[in-house]
């Protein structure tokens, strides 16, 4: 298993709620917030934090190696056209958060 197919556990989030119900991010382990960024319904403003912040955790060339791993994820397992989709929405996501905010 790669670092981003842990399911979500205390051990690597923590959620709080804001005063308007929204659920947001608190903590988290640098490969749960890669995670959360490059998925293909990402909030801009956590990708955005975590490009502000990500220095205070890993370097530059760490992050970078966290990202091409998780472009270089195994498929899931489906039919063809789940895993097209699957494509489809995976790519255009991390190509958007690598290309435009990197």
């Amino acid at each position: 298993k790669t670092p981003f197919e842990q399911p979500d556990n205390d051990s690597n989030i923590v959620y709080d709620k804001s005063e308007d119900g929204k659920t947001k991010i608190k903590a988290a382990s640098i490969e749960k917030l890669v995670e959360k960024a490059t998925s293909y319904n990402a909030d801009s403003a956590l990708q955005k934090t975590l490009l502000l912040t990500y220095r205070s955790i890993v370097t530059p060339a760490e992050l970078l190696d966290l990202l091409m791993q998780r472009f270089s994820m195994p498929l899931p397992e489906g039919n063809e056209a789940s895993i097209e989709a699957f494509k489809s929405k995976k790519n255009k996501n991390l190509f958007k958060f690598v290309f435009v905010n990197y």
